[in-house]
């Protein structure tokens, strides 16, 4: 029996799991438990298998295994590996997924078939374990598999994406964004696949002062994947006629991670980098000094209003000094606490 969205949206806002379960599909039950069985393995730190590399999803594989099920394992180990695995084991995920929704979805379509698949299962992983709200993301899901043009027009309205050209020419581009190596929160195969599933085609990622140089063969790996032209800036501040600037260096020609990590290693690039990478460490200490100061300063006061208020207050606070040098680069972490 499927469901209309308007009795998913009615059991969405209705509120308890029991309500929602005879409105769905069978299979819509089982997507969700393995959802949550592989969150919750997450949870516990187990690592989640991948695949063989060598099996083609077309192949073998493909008489064994619901397409379905096998987009949503892709994704749900995409995203347990943008957390808890290296470079290598994200990009493996990455090519595993791409290769998954782009030769499974049997479309007119099969660009925005397998974004629209993607973001699904991501939101599916973001709702566990609330069922209520994974049922109408799962049921969507499923519609989306099959690939109907008007189901994936009307699916692109629902998530908040444009649809694109399935020649991939569309001239959509962000040419300043950041991964987890500078101040943004997401590894940089996740920032491409972000950018992927939002339709962009080219994007600049920069770094301050200097680059990881396996952060970028990761970014440029991922690129290539995807079918995204990547550029990486580099932002330097320097002053000129005694005025402080902001400039990005951003090389042409090097959409290679090969390319690219020769010439970092090029004698003139690498002592201009080596001598601003210390500016990396200047800002993390002058960060958590201004962090202490904070605290000291500003202690008594949250107290005090957190006494009289009765509300909870949360103070600034680095985690332990330790894990900031872990980072590769940029602005420390900072993390809050409630005051007792």
């Amino acid at each position: 029996m499927c469901a209309t969205r308007h009795s998913a949206n009615a059991v969405t806002t209705s509120g308890p799991d029991k309500q929602a379960s005879w409105l769905f599909d069978l299979q819509d039950h089982q997507l969700i438990q393995l959802v949550n069985s592989f969150v919750a393995a997450r949870n516990m730190s187990m690592s989640l298998a991948q695949p063989e590399e060598g099996l083609h999803p077309r192949g073998i594989i493909k008489l064994t295994t619901d397409p379905g099920m096998r987009i949503a394992r892709a994704v749900i180990i995409l995203l347990e590996s943008l957390e808890a695995r290296g470079p290598q084991e994200r990009l493996q995920a990455l090519r595993r997924l791409h290769d998954e929704v782009l030769y499974s979805a049997l479309s007119s379509l099969q660009k925005n078939t397998a974004r629209v698949l993607i973001q699904i299962m991501k939101d599916l992983v973001r709702a566990a374990p609330h069922v209520h709200i994974q049922l109408p993301l799962a049921h969507d899901f499923y519609q989306a598999v099959r690939g109907t043009p008007h189901v994936i027009r009307s699916l692109l309205r629902r998530y908040h994406l444009l649809e694109m050209p399935e020649a991939w020419n569309q001239q959509a581009f962000d040419h300043h964004v950041h991964d987890a190596n500078t101040k943004g929160r997401k590894s940089p195969t996740h920032l491409v696949m972000d950018a992927w599933i939002k339709g962009l085609r080219f994007i600049t990622v920069v770094y301050y002062n200097t680059v990881d140089p396996e952060a970028a063969s990761e970014l440029l790996r991922a690129a290539r994947i995807m079918g995204i032209t990547v550029r990486i800036g580099i932002e330097f501040r320097a002053t000129f006629h005694d005025k402080p600037i902001e400039f990005t260096w951003s090389p042409l020609n090097v959409h290679s991670s090969r390319a690219f990590i020769k010439l970092l290693q090029r004698p003139d690039i690498a002592a201009i980098l080596k001598e601003y990478a210390t500016v990396n460490q200047w800002m993390r200490q002058h960060v958590l000094r201004l962090l202490q100061a904070w605290n000291q300063k500003h202690a008594a006061t949250t107290r005090a209003i957190q006494i009289s208020t009765g509300m909870p207050m949360m103070v600034l606070e680095a985690r332990e000094v330790k894990f900031l040098f872990r980072e590769p680069m940029g602005v420390p972490p900072v993390y809050t606490r409630q005051i007792p």
